[in-house]
């Protein structure tokens, strides 16, 4: 159930937040109780415009544009009636991960996909999402405007190859950079994979 955050650009040139919610309904095989909540209840998704979502959303993906970075202390999202084994996954599962910087690459489509990791690569292009206004300046960062209240962001350029200067940039960014080899999948295509270092297969593909 757990959400991701990814980024849009808009004309412009600054940068869209939204909250791509999973399609809940595999949850219902486990708990067919929350069929009633699904269904007959709001969604509320954490600093969303607007704050809510229809009933019966949630059994789709949904991608949610937030105006209001989310608290840490608080689920993405809930619903206005609800029951105690659901709020507890929810409070689990739901929450923003802790740290308060977020690191997007930027891939083929122009988009940006949250890692969980805080590592780049050289010849890549990234987002690093703040919550205090970054003060780094030098060639290839880019300080971007973010249309979602209470972050910052800085879009990286990286060059092909890192010199000693880059490197003691992205320590001051609290960043790293990756040194291992690629890993590519064989055979059935990943259920989901961000390009870097999470990948998820069902359980019945070989």
């Amino acid at each position: 159930v757990e959400p991701r955050m990814a980024l849009q650009p808009d004309r412009s040139g600054s940068w869209e937040v939204f909250l791509e919610i999973p399609d809940l309904s595999p949850l219902l095989l486990k708990f067919p109780a929350f069929r009633e909540i699904f269904t007959g209840s709001r969604c509320i998704v954490s600093g969303a415009s607007g704050n809510s979502r229809w009933q019966g959303c949630v059994l789709r993906s949904q991608r949610v544009r937030l105006a209001n970075w989310p608290k840490a202390n608080e689920p993405l999202f809930r619903f206005e009636r609800s029951n105690a084994e659901l709020d507890y996954i929810l409070r689990t599962d739901a929450l923003l991960r802790p740290g308060t910087s977020r690191l997007f690459r930027v891939a083929s489509d122009g988009r940006g996909y949250e890692l969980r990791s805080l590592n780049v690569r050289a010849g890549e292009k990234y987002i690093l999402v703040k919550s205090e206004p970054h003060l780094e300046h030098a060639e290839g960062l880019k300080p971007i405007k973010i249309q979602c209240e209470g972050v910052y962001g800085l879009q990286l350029d990286l060059p092909n190859a890192l010199s000693a200067d880059w490197i003691k940039c992205l320590k001051q960014l609290g960043l790293n950079q990756a040194r291992a080899i690629d890993v590519w999948p064989v055979g059935i295509p990943p259920a989901a994979w961000d390009g870097d270092g999470r990948v998820e297969w069902l359980k019945s593909d070989a």
